[in-house]
This record gives C-alpha cells, structure tokens and sequence, in this order.
C-alpha cells in the first residue's frame, strides 16, 4: 500500500466557497488574541520559583561573564530539568528587556499559534483533494481552543509553563517530519527536526523519542512499511543517544538516588486500592475542565463532576484507539497517535515523580492542565484524520466528532470567564510579591516570616539571598528596573 495514496472520498479540487474557512480563522484568531491579551495583562513579570534559582546561578555567570555552555544543561538535582531554551531566552531577556517574565510568557503564546499551524498542516495533508464543508472547520477550531484554552490561568500567569509551548511546536513539527519520511521515504527534514528537538525539549524528548518510535512501528506495518520504519526508529534512537551521553559528559549535576522501584510501586498501589483511587482519573477530567473551575460551577458537586468527566474522557480515549486500529495510516492520525502516546508518558512521569511521593491530589497542581490538554488535542487530530477516510456526503462517526467539537468550543466561554475574573487576584498578588521583594533587597538580614509562596528566595540562607537580590538590583533588572516599574505599575519600596 501507497501511503501518500489520496484518501478515499476524494471528490477533485476543493469548493471555491470560502466562507467557513474565513469564519474558522477568524474565530481561530480571535481565541489566540484571548490568550495573548490574558498573557501580557495577567502574567506574573517578578522573579518566582524557579526562576529565583535560575538568576542565582545562569543568570549570575551570564553577566559576569563566566558562564559556559555546560551552564545551559545544569541542573539543581537528578530530578530537576535542565531547560536550555529557557535559559537562553533569559540570558536575552535580562540583557534586552531587563527580565521581564512576561515576555518570556508571550513568546510561549506565539509558539502556540505555530503549533496549530503545525497540526493543520497535517490535517490538511489527510483532506487534500475533498471538498471541504463547514463540519471540517469545527474540529479546527477545537484544536485551537483546546490548545489555548483559559482551563487552567496558571498555564499563562507562570511564564516558565507558558513557554512550554515551544517545546509543543518542535515536538508536532518533529512528528510531521517523521511522517513526511515515513510516507516519502526522505529525512531531509526528519533528522534535524529530531536533532533540535532533542535540544529543546530536553529530557522530554527521550519520551517522545519513546512514543514516535511505537508511531512509526504501528504505521509501518499498517502500510506495508516496517524496514523504512524500523530504519526511522533507529535513527530517533540514535539521536536520542547521543543526546544522552554528550549531556551526561558535559552534565555536573551531583546524582541523586531515585526510590526503589518496588517501594515506589508499593505506594502506587495503595493509592488506587484506596479512597482516593479515583483521583487517578485527574488527568483525563482536568484535560477539559481544571478541579477549580469545577468547584467554582459546582461548588458542591465537583469531585462527582470531576469523576463522571474522567469517566467520560476515558471512553473517548477507547475510542480514540478503535478508530487508530481501523483508519489508513494519515498525517493527523500518525501526530494524534504521537502526541496521545506523549500524554500517556507525561501522565505516567507525573505518576512515578510525584504521584507516589506526594500522593494523587498532586494531580490538581495547575501547571499540569497544559500536559493534560495534550490528550484532548489527540482525540481531535483523530477525529481530523476520521473524517477523511469516508466521502464526505455520508461522513458517518464524523457527525459524533463535530458535535464533540462543538461541546468544547461552548466549554471555553465560561472557562474563560472564570479565569479572566481569577485574573483580578493574580495581579494582586504579584504587587504583594513585589512589596515584599522590595523589603527583603532593603533588609535581607531579617528573616521573611510571611513571604508568598512564589517569593522563595525568602527560603534561602541569608547571604545567598542577599547575593541574588543585589544582582537585580545592580544590573537594574526586574523589579529594580524603572522600565519595569513604569511598565508594570510596581515599586519595590
């Protein structure tokens, strides 16, 4: 079988009625102009979490003028991430826009509208030659309300998880690449998009690396294709090798012990035999609505809700691996099944990582909606990828998936509204962040009794918080940059 073959359906060159793919942009744009407004108004543009750790130490030998490349790949412990991209972009942001986090935020959005440009170039490879009716522009713009989508503000208001979609692109862009050489038999493209792939996504690309290998098995041998494929595994192995032992060579991060693995197992299964082994359904139920938005529409009821819609998601994943088994081999069906293998790594890293240490509430925390949501994207790629292997006169199961786009696209207003009124209280709290950044750069000797949690700087020994906030000041960054200030409406004192 000839993969690139034209999917069955095909009824020549597409309707020159263009309305509903004007429509479908501008709807698109306007959910991305949401996200970008809610960004640049509600993002956190102060020093926080992680970033306290980073400024002390890359941001420090940056300008000084000592840091090295091994720098960009060091680690606090074995079960940090490096995040070079990151720290590059820092590096930019504390000498071009006196670190602002914001920007680092914004970026991360407009990374997101390449994402979407990415998957519907896939799609569009799958309906190329079918007309295309108004039912084939709903699922698209799902995929773009899904993948921006307001469930969780966390995803916007924390600069370094909004910057996370730029590893989303170079992921989606890397698993259209890999089926561009699967059906082509070329790797022009397939072995540098892997290459900066491994270097930007970091220790996420292993998993990746993980999932498009059983991508491209499982298609290989639907197409008759399994040598090419075998050969396109060996070289995403390969490459992910050698990331790995030029990362060990060059990494100076002290090991850390990981748990035995029976004690970690052990702990697992006492969670799921126990009362709060429903929680293990989070992930699915948080891909479409957030645990606070759900308290917040059904104060009482959430956690009910909460189940019923993990429930619920889990079918449509059953679903999602029936139409996998029974679909051609297709451009958005090999990224949906890419992406939904990367979901089910994500899920299972947060498992062993957290989940067993910390137990299953840990799945609330906010910043993980953006690894949930990866799931949802999947099932409509799938869908995408469904709805062009039947003419479209008698679309079949795709009627099921537009009116499931549908759903979603309607979830987003009152997802969105809750979360541009939670807005009010994050920007409150980072001008209490900033009083009290501004007091500790006065008196770093006086220990902060009452800090907020994002401030953990107030946690470190006194010299070494004295350190990092007479580099800001010094260097006039941040909070101590009268741009910033005049930007931002904050003072430090």
């Amino acid at each position: 079988m000839n993969i690139s073959d034209r999917p069955a359906g095909a009824t020549g060159p597409e309707s020159g009625h263009r309305w509903p793919a004007a429509l479908a942009l501008l709807v698109i744009a306007a959910i991305w102009l949401n996200a970008v407004l809610f960004t640049a108004t509600t993002a956190n543009p102060l020093v926080s979490s992680d970033a306290w750790y980073f400024v002390d130490t890359f941001v420090q030998k940056a300008l000084d003028g000592t840091v090295s490349i091994a720098d960009l790949f060091a680690k606090r412990d074995g079960f940090d991430h490096a995040q070079p991209l990151n720290k590059l972009f820092l590096l930019l942001n504390a000498r071009y826009l006196g670190l602002d986090f914001v920007y680092e935020a914004l970026v991360g959005v407009a990374f997101g509208a390449l994402g979407l440009c990415v998957m519907w170039k896939a799609a569009a490879l799958d309906w190329s030659g079918m007309r295309r009716s108004f039912s084939y522009y709903i699922p698209l713009v799902a995929l773009a309300a899904v993948y921006l989508s307001l469930n969780s503000s966390s995803v916007f208001t924390w600069s370094l998880v909004a910057f996370g979609y730029v590893t989303y692109f170079f992921i989606l862009l890397t698993a259209l690449a890999a089926w561009h050489a699967l059906s082509t038999g070329s790797v022009k493209w397939y072995l540098p998009a892997l290459l900066a792939c491994a270097l930007v996504a970091d220790d996420a690309s292993y998993l990746f690396a993980i999932a498009l290998a059983m991508s491209l098995l499982w298609f290989g041998f639907l197409s008759g294709q399994v040598r090419r494929a075998i050969r396109l595994v060996a070289v995403a192995v390969a490459v992910s090798g050698f990331y790995f032992l030029w990362y060990r060579w060059i990494d100076s991060t002290p090991a850390t012990s990981l748990p035995a693995i029976s004690q970690t197992a052990d702990r697992l299964l006492g969670i799921v035999g126990g009362p709060e082994g429903w929680r293990m359904l989070i992930p699915f139920s948080s891909s479409v609505a957030y645990a606070i938005q759900l308290a917040h529409w059904f104060p009482a009821e959430w956690e009910t809700v909460q189940i019923a819609l993990g429930l619920l998601m889990i079918a449509l994943h059953a679903w999602f691996w029936y139409r996998a088994s029974m679909n051609r081999p297709s451009a958005a069906g090999f990224m949906a099944i890419s992406v939904m293998l990367l979901f089910y790594a994500f899920v299972a890293g947060i498992v062993i990582g957290r989940v067993a240490d910390l137990g299953p509430a840990y799945f609330n925390e906010p910043r993980y909606v953006a690894l949930y949501q990866l799931g949802v994207v999947a099932l409509l790629l799938m869908a995408l990828a469904s709805g062009a292997q039947r003419p479209i006169a008698a679309p079949g199961g795709f009627r099921g998936a537009v009116v499931f786009a549908v759903l979603l696209i309607a979830l987003q207003f009152p997802l969105s509204r809750f979360s541009w009124w939670e807005a009010n209280f994050n920007r409150q709290y980072w001008h209490a962040m900033a009083s009290q950044m501004g007091g500790l750069s006065l008196h770093p000797d006086r220990p902060a009794s009452q800090c907020v949690a994002n401030l953990v700087v107030c946690e470190w020994p006194q010299e070494r918080r004295a350190r990092a906030l007479e580099l800001l000041r010094t260097y006039r960054l941040n909070l101590f940059s009268p741009a910033f200030q005049k930007r931002h409406d904050m003072v430090p004192y």
